[in-house]
Formats: C-alpha cells, structure tokens, sequence
C-alpha cells in the first residue's frame, strides 16, 4: 500500500464525536484498551500515529497524554506529549478522591510502595479488616 492509502484506511477507522471533538477509534483495538493500525507493516497505536502524523514526532523520554480521558481518542489536538511521572500523576487512579467502598480519601489515606510499585490504601477499610492492628 502507498502511504496516502494507508492514512484513508486510518481516516475509516475512526468517527468524531460531535460533543467533546474526540476522535473515537472504532478499528482494532489493544486488549480493548487502545486503538492500533498497521504502518508499513508493523502494528502501532493509534493515537501515536495521529499524533506524528499530523504534529510530527512524539519527543524522546515523553509519552502522549489522552487530555479528554479517552483511550479510544486519536485527535491529536488531544493529545499531549508528557513524562510518565506527569502522565501518572493525571491518570484516573491518582484522581480518585474515593475507595471502591465508598469512604473518602481525605478521612485516611496512606501511600506505601515497594520495589516495583507505589500504591494507595484507604486507611478505613483496613482498620476495618485488620481491628487493632493500626493505633
């Protein structure tokens, strides 16, 4: 395929969103997750190739930010190359001012990481399931 063909195959696969102005992928999908296109043969994500295709390259050690939230958008305007510190610092867990059982954050939040990973608890429902063991 020529390349003016293959950026038409990527114009089919998504549809704008009249409301918010996303593009929303509706081709293959990443674990459901993001959308992907075959380039020169080699399968690429989607809102990359939007993005280098109509800004030019994503800067080195930076990754794109989905700034509307939506995974499945690929208008670049959307988009917007940060560090992954940066990137995880606006994502949905981080954002969250709840658990998933409802009790608020700001009433106890304790943040403990490992090797690998930094993670959040909320501090009532552990006390809850762990009574006397936190003072």
């Amino acid at each position: 395929m020529t390349r003016p063909n293959q950026f038409a195959d990527f114009e089919r696969q998504y549809v704008p969103e009249p409301n918010t102005g996303c593009w929303l992928w509706i081709g293959h999908s990443v674990n459901g997750n993001y959308g992907s296109i075959k380039w020169h043969g080699k399968r690429i994500l989607a809102h990359i190739f939007a993005y280098e295709w109509f800004k030019g390259p994503v800067p080195c050690g930076k990754e794109l930010d989905h700034l509307c939230r939506t995974p499945f958008c690929v208008n670049p305007e959307h988009l917007e190359p940060v560090t992954h510190a940066e990137n995880m610092a606006r994502s949905k867990p981080a954002t969250k001012t709840h658990c998933r059982h409802g009790h608020p954050y700001a009433e106890g939040l304790e943040i403990y990481q490992n090797e690998t990973h930094r993670y959040r608890r909320c501090l009532t429902c552990y006390r809850m399931k762990y009574r006397g063991t936190i003072k």
